[in-house]
């Protein structure tokens, strides 16, 4: 069952539980007197029993202090996220190089011909192919973090 078909058949199910609820809640207490305990409370009245506004609400987290963290670790954090960050592009411009390599060392044979030119009938890469490209990808990613680790360790 697909998930739009499951949220078909119980988004009608979830809007009766509802009403069914929040009828209980008006035929059970007259309107001046509080709901006595065990009264179920309908999903859509929530938000207005919360005890603090909206605008009382913190703005958000503290931000960090320079000391909060070792500066090997932030520096692991940058190197992390510089690595991932890459990831993406290394592994789009590794297959493209990796499909100009073949082309041309076919001898510029159509069936090898790169990406954006590729026909039906062109070469199909093999799991060796597609393990080549991530590693070396990977290895791309990892290189660009280190230099860039290498630079500010150097400038500081």
């Amino acid at each position: 069952m697909s998930r739009h078909s499951l949220v078909a058949r119980l988004a009608p199910l979830l809007l009766v539980f509802c009403l069914a609820g929040s009828a209980a809640l008006f035929a059970q207490s007259p309107p001046s007197d509080p709901a006595p305990a065990g009264t179920p409370v309908p999903a859509v009245a929530l938000p207005a029993l919360a005890e603090e506004s909206a605008a009382a609400a913190p703005e958000g987290p503290a931000p960090y202090l320079a000391d909060e963290f070792p500066r090997w670790l932030r520096e692991l954090g940058r190197f992390e996220a510089i690595s991932v960050g890459v990831f993406p592009l290394m592994y789009f411009y590794t297959g493209v190089g990796l499909d100009l390599y073949r082309f041309t060392a076919s001898g510029f044979d159509a069936g090898y011909a790169p990406w954006p030119f590729k026909g039906p009938a062109a070469y199909q890469a093999t799991d060796e192919d597609r393990n080549l490209r991530l590693a070396t990808a990977l290895g791309l990613s990892v290189g660009v973090a280190a230099i860039d680790l290498l630079i500010r360790t150097l400038r500081d």
